[in-house]
Formats: structure tokens, sequence, C-alpha cells
């Protein structure tokens, strides 16, 4: 047992989680099920349907890639079957991806990017969907920054800035002046650029360099296209997962080194926490979202993608981004991969691990981050455990990831939190994300399956029947175990539970008021073991 203690002030609070942070990226393909991909996003596919709610997915973003015949566009019709999928799944916004290469004048004519944009701008389909009403933005192609991209995916840009006026950022800007033209979608906003490269983060791993004249390609792209966009947009793939065995991805997922250096060198480089990081209309910094992102890519078709370790590191990810200022995660969902969220095993979608880290997230994230230096955790025996907390009107959650498991030895923790100051506590209750499809399975973090509240996530149209726990308050105070490669959410509530006992089933919480600041607190991380 390694004792920690957690010292809150809650009436110290950061900015609001927002209530869409959880989405999913799709591909077109998936829309029109061209080239082996399946369609599966419609509201005939009950099973989707029904996860997307169980997770609490709030966002969509579709895929475009450059013009191409092989590729061709949704028809309308296949547009509208995918809003009215959004519409039923309890999507609440929806990022729509256009083409920018090879879509220019000097191009093969391949694009049908008006006749999109107006189609989702006007529409309501026959099923009473708005589609307006869910677009957030439009977007243009992904992973423009890779040089063979920039290099000969389009017959005249030869680079971002070039040739002169001519360029990927020029050649955004006009369509984005295309589009807003009040015979297409006059009053649509924009978000971009979907950068690949995570650089300078990742570079000892082979992080390709898509530096701007020494500037991140998301950074120089923020700056340049605002105040145009009203979202930057950024992927984040840890790894490559080839040739490696599961016990080697599970270590690479608990490395201390992400939160100690990989994000952080992110954050202060290409994103909000760098310099020049542009604002918007309001003033405030531009807010950014990842709309990919994943433990590792899916380089080899590694099946070691579905271990439960991608789900202690995303919602170790989530949390961290959240506490940043980032507005959401999109991690990509082509259901035939075995990094995506969702599984087809060729008779039914399953819940990956992954999926219940977003579960998770939801049930802990309604609210405004606690400020970090309000937020202390004295973490003697520096084991690999992080803290998140989020607080609102009536809840505070507090977010325990024990990353230990037994190839680097596993460690339980005993740990104790005292009374929150500016949160009067009536009742505690705390839930249980733990490896396996057993109820209390710990330490083995190549375990496939995962089990949230001792349930898993249904496809079958039932509601998850994941249980909360009651905790025991002494002087507004818990004390709990957290044991080995599981995640603990602890919920302190202003007004009392039911009389159901010890355990009540989960009720719809509206966490989604405020975000609590948390921190990692992790002290002298050792050297990274990439």
């Amino acid at each position: 047992m390694c004792p920690l203690t957690v010292t809150i002030n809650a009436s110290s609070h950061g900015p609001s989680i927002p209530s869409n942070f959880v989405g999913l990226s799709v591909s077109s393909l998936s829309i029109d099920g061209n080239s082996g991909y399946t369609r599966c996003f419609t509201t005939g596919n009950r099973q989707m349907v029904n996860l997307f709610k169980q997770i609490g997915v709030k966002h969509l973003r579709t895929i475009m890639g450059k013009a191409n015949p092989r590729y061709p566009d949704p028809s309308d019709s296949q547009i509208d079957a995918f809003f009215d999928f959004a519409a039923a799944a309890g999507v609440k916004q929806v990022i729509w991806s256009l083409h920018l290469f090879n879509a220019g004048k000097a191009a093969t004519a391949l694009s049908n990017n008006k006749a999109i944009a107006a189609h989702i701008w006007n529409t309501t389909t026959p099923s009473g969907t708005v589609e307006r009403d869910l677009l957030e933005s439009f977007a243009f192609d992904n992973e423009p920054d890779w040089l063979r991209y920039l290099r000969s995916a389009d017959p005249v840009i030869t680079g971002y800035a070039t040739p002169a006026n001519e360029g990927y950022i020029d050649q955004w800007r006009k369509w984005c002046q295309t589009l807003s033209a009040a015979d297409v979608a006059p009053g649509a906003n924009f978000s971009g650029p979907d950068t690949g490269s995570k650089w300078p983060a990742g570079r000892e791993r082979g992080e390709i360099n898509t530096l701007i004249n020494g500037v991140p390609f998301t950074r120089r792209f923020a700056m340049d296209a605002c105040p145009k966009i009203i979202t930057a947009t950024q992927h984040y793939y840890g790894a490559s997962s080839r040739g490696l065995t599961a016990e080697q991805m599970a270590e690479e997922c608990l490395s201390r080194d992400w939160v100690a250096n990989d994000y952080v060198e992110l954050a202060q480089n290409a994103l909000a926490d760098g310099p020049a990081w542009p604002t918007n209309n309001t003033g405030a910094p531009m807010p950014y979202r990842f709309t990919e992102c994943s433990a590792f890519n899916n380089g080899g078709w590694n099946p070691g993608n579905q271990i439960f370790a991608t789900a202690l590191l995303a919602l170790d990810f989530y949390h961290w981004w959240a506490r940043r200022g980032c507005s959401g995660v999109n991690p990509f969902t082509r259901t035939a991969q075995y990094n995506s969220p969702i599984y087809f095993d060729g008779t039914n979608y399953i819940a990956e691990p992954y999926a219940y880290a977003l579960k998770a997230f939801t049930l802990g994230s309604s609210g405004n981050i606690v400020n970090p230096g309000q937020f202390v955790l004295n973490n003697p025996s520096n084991i690999n455990l992080t803290v998140y907390g989020v607080v609102n009107a009536t809840d505070l959650c507090v977010t325990l990831i024990n990353k230990t498991f037994d190839k680097v030895g596993v460690r339980t923790a005993q740990v104790s939190i005292a009374t929150p100051a500016g949160f009067r506590v009536k009742q505690a209750r705390y839930i249980v994300l733990s490896a396996g499809k057993v109820p209390g399975a710990s330490g083995d973090a190549t375990l496939k399956g995962a089990c949230l509240g001792g349930a898993e996530l249904p496809n079958d149209g039932s509601s998850w029947a994941g249980r909360w726990t009651t905790l025991p308050v002494s002087d507004g105070g818990v004390r709990l175990s957290v044991l080995p490669t599981t995640a603990v959410i602890v919920d302190f509530q202003k007004s009392r539970l039911s009389k159901a006992g010890g355990t009540s089933r989960p009720r719809n919480i509206s966490f989604r008021a405020t975000q609590l600041r948390s921190s990692e607190f992790s002290a002298k991380p050792p050297e990274p073991s990439f």
C-alpha cells in the first residue's frame, strides 16, 4: 500500500469543459461505403446509434482527402443519412471536411465543394434534421502538413505559401471566400488544418518535422487563418504499433513520459501554450481540438491496439488536455481498424477499452477544471498515478488513474482526500474503470475488454448498467484504495443520495457546467522509456 493525500480548493477553478468535448472522426468513405469501407453511420445501424448514446459522443468530424476520381464525394442522400444519424445518436455538432488539394481551377475539376456546402447549408432532411443546425464548421483535406501532400497532391501548390499567391494557405483563403458567398453558405464557420505531425513532440520516436519557417504547422496556420477559423485542429498519435507485443504497447501507454514531456512539448510549441497563439473574435485564445487521437497509429494493424492500457492513456489524455483549455478530442473511427474506439468484429459493433475511457471522462468532466495550484497531491512513494478534478454547482469529481501494472510492479494507492475547501460535502460515491470483462481485474494492462462500474457498454438498445458505490464521508473527506491498472472517479455531492443503501444506479449528472483544473502530479519522472 502506498499512502497518498489529495488536498483540493474547489473555490478556485478555471474554464468549463465543453459539453461536446467527446467526439469521433470518421472517413467520408464510411459515409458512402466506397473503397471497401463499411457504410455504418446511418440510422439503420441501431448498434452504432446506441453505442454513441451510451458512450456520450457529442461531436463528429468527417475526413476528406484530396479530390480523386477513385473516391467520389458522398451523394446528397448519403449526406442526409449521415446527418440524420448524427441527430439520432445525440451528436450536437459536426465538422464537415471538403477538398483543397487537386480541387483548384488548374486541377481536374473533381471537387463538388460548392454544391456540397450549399446542400448542407440549405437542407432539412425528410426526417426533419436541419443540417445547418448541426454544422459547426467546414474544413479542408486531412493532414496537409505532410510533405508528400505539399509537393505532389496538387498541380499548382508546391508548399505552404508557394508559389506566391497560390500556395496552400492562399488556396485555403480562396476556398473560404468561395464558400462564404451568398449563393453557397453565407455565414458558415471554418476550422483547420488537421495537422498530422506533432513535431517537435515525438521526434525521438521518428515524428516528421513539418515546421513552416521554424514554426509548428498548426500554430503557423492558426496565426495566418485567424480570424477566419473558429477552431484550430491537430492530430495526435502516440507512437507506431508496428512489431510491438501487447506488453510493450502497455509499457508505452503507461509511461510517465507522456504527461511529463510529450504533451508539454506539444502544448508549448504547436498549441495555445506556445508564443504568438492567436485570439478569436472575442479576444479569448483561439480554441483548439484534437480531431484524431490514439495511443498508436494502426501501422501493422496490430491487435494490441485493443488492450486496456489504451483506456488509461486516453482518460489521462482527455483530462490533461481539458486542463490546458482544449475544446475536445475526436479519435479516428474506422471500425475495421484495431485502434478504433468502436470495432466491428464481423457481426457486432463493440465498444473497445478506448471507448470506456470516453464514457469515464463524461462521468467526471461536467464542470470547471480546478486550478492546478489549488489541487495538490502528496505522493511520497512517487507511484505512477495522476489526478484530475472538475467541479460544478452540485458535484466535485476527482479522477484518479493508477498506471502501475504487473510488468513494472503493481502498487495499490491508499488515497486520502481531505475536506475540499469551498465545497460542502454531504456524501460521496465512486465508480471504477477496470480491465477485462470481469469486474475487479487489476494489474494486467494487456487484457482486452473493460468494465465501468462493473458493467460493459451495451450495443443492443439497453442502457449501461454501471453502478456507483457509496463512500463513507468523515469530516467531509474520504479514504479509498485505487488498485493497479484502474481508474476511479470519486463524486463528492452537496445533496443526499437516495435511500438505496451502498450502491445506486448512475444518474445523469449535469456536470457540464464547469471544468476543474487538475494536474498530473508525477514528481521526478524517470528518464523517458521510448
